[in-house]
């Protein structure tokens, strides 16, 4: 009889771990929601891609293992949005510890139906808004229930955005550091934003290049004056290719900060605009295109840099009524984005992610979740936060109840961060969901109501951007995209700039 109890004990105790360590597998949000791109090439040849999404993919001659030269098919899914990321259901985690996402992809290729190998690597360069240094490349391992862990993080290559943030770093600390913070004022105004602060781009070129002359001809930089009390000195050998690199560093350092400083706003600009920028660098917003893979073909370098003019013609302003300045009545017209460059050496799944332990200020909170009603059908409970790209799963801890991190709940997070919880399940043709939006505290309990719905219409939520009027994706620019800028002079027409 006792050997019978023990054994029922046993019995329990097995069920209770596996339903609570264990994620059932669900084929509702799957890698396979991603659009596949494909493009044909010749496996003895050297190209420059461009993706759909904004990547740049460079190909070397001879980079597949083949006999002769063949015919080889690519093909790429891209997860840079948390909304791709989950309609994907492709979480951020590292062996159970938790990542932010720089954003996934995936490649492979084929020849005649069948995988081939890399005997190059594939440079990659992915788009980004915000470049944080400590992002690292991991590879993807699917699990045995297809999901995908990402392990052996190994550091990014060092592009031109890295060493053109490297250098305004080096610049804004020899010139600028003593009175002037990237993000907050100081002794004179922070630095993040000011391209955008006088409608003619170009006025901060000319500001720092030559304030004393500025100061005599510009309404503008005489109210700068008035407010902080002092002049600027003027950098009359900084290049205009290196006032962007100080100019870049600080917008970027503050949307890398956002605990201090509101992030840059990259804002659209009218068609009329003709803004050029240096090779390779900068990111813009534009229509999208088709969808499929293009080649880029071969441009001549030319000059990234061009003459400061020693005045500007400032927007018209009242000397006897002068505004009020202030750090956040601008939207950032310069683009503090750019490009993690990669090296892809095998075909699989990659993801550009630093863990989460890495950022300062984070707290041990509890989480748990409470679905309502209880349902009999395996639900699966996310944990999302839009702004940092971040997505984890949840684990069953009891009817009805879930909870993030440790067996306990207990995971690191920022406080006052916004979350999101999505969870959703299936029986038979009915599929569940409910939703809810919140702030992070120490320690809560957060309860979901479910409703019937069906896939396609809880796909259709994600792929709109939009769950019971909850938004996924924070920098998502509805029909937009991120594209390289191609090379070129580096001048910017400016004469049908609207004036303020």
């Amino acid at each position: 009889m006792k050997r019978i109890i023990v054994l029922a004990l046993l019995l329990t105790v097995f069920f209770f771990a596996c339903n609570t360590s264990e994620k059932s597998k669900q084929t509702i949000l799957t890698s396979n929601n991603l659009k596949s791109s494909f493009i044909a090439l010749q496996s003895d040849s050297a190209y420059t891609l461009k993706t759909p999404k904004g990547a740049i993919l460079k190909i070397a001659a001879g980079s597949f293992k083949v006999s002769g030269n063949i015919k080889i098919q690519l093909e790429l899914k891209e997860a840079y949005s948390m909304q791709d990321i989950l309609l994907a259901g492709l979480t951020t985690e590292s062996n159970g510890k938790p990542l932010l996402s720089g954003g996934m992809l995936y490649i492979n290729a084929t020849a005649n139906g069948k995988a081939v190998d890399l005997v190059k690597p594939i440079q990659v360069s992915v788009p980004t808004n915000i470049y944080d240094n400590s992002m690292q490349l991991f590879k993807g391992e699917v699990t045995a229930d297809s999901s995908i862990n990402w392990i052996d993080p190994q550091p990014l290559d060092t592009g031109l955005t890295a060493k053109n943030l490297l250098l305004g770093e080096k610049l804004f600390k020899a010139n600028c550091a003593s009175c002037h913070k990237p993000h907050i004022d100081f002794t004179g105004p922070a630095i993040a934003g000011c391209r955008s602060r006088e409608p003619n781009p170009e006025w901060v070129y000319a500001f720092m290049h030559n304030t004393a002359v500025m100061l005599e001809t510009d309404p503008y930089g005489r109210k700068l004056k008035q407010k902080y009390g002092s002049v600027q000195t003027s950098f009359p050998s900084l290049s205009k290719y290196d006032i962007k690199a100080i100019l870049d560093y600080c917008d970027n350092y503050a949307a890398l900060n956002p605990l201090q400083s509101s992030p840059p706003v990259i804002v659209l600009q009218p068609d009329s605009v003709k803004s050029k920028q240096p090779c390779g660098y900068d990111t813009i917003y534009i229509a999208k295109p088709d969808t499929s893979i293009s080649i880029v073909p071969d441009e001549p370098v030319q000059k990234t840099d061009e003459p400061i003019p020693s005045t500007i013609e400032s927007s018209p302003s009242s000397e006897d009524t002068p505004e009020e300045i202030s750090p956040l009545d601008f939207t950032d017209k310069g683009s503090t984005g750019g490009m993690y460059d990669i090296a892809i050496n095998a075909f699989g799944w990659y993801n550009l992610d630093v863990f989460l332990k890495r950022y300062p200020g984070l707290s041990n909170i509890n989480l748990k979740v409470q679905l309502q009603p209880k349902l009999e059908t395996a639900m699966h409970v996310y944990l999302f936060c839009p702004d940092k790209k971040l997505l984890q799963e949840a684990s069953l801890l009891d009817e009805g109840v879930y909870v993030f991190g440790d067996a306990e709940g207990n995971m690191p997070m920022f406080l006052n961060d916004r979350a999101v919880l999505l969870a959703f399940g299936s029986q038979g043709d009915k599929v569940f969901y409910g939703t809810s939006s919140f702030s992070i505290k120490n320690d809560q309990t957060v309860s979901i109501n479910i409703s019937e719905t069906t896939e396609a219409t809880l796909k259709s939520f994600i792929e709109k951007n939009n769950i019971d009027g909850i938004k996924i994706d924070v920098n998502k620019k509805e029909d937009f995209e991120i594209l390289q800028k191609p090379c070129d002079d580096f001048t910017t027409d400016t004469t049908k700039l609207d004036k303020k």
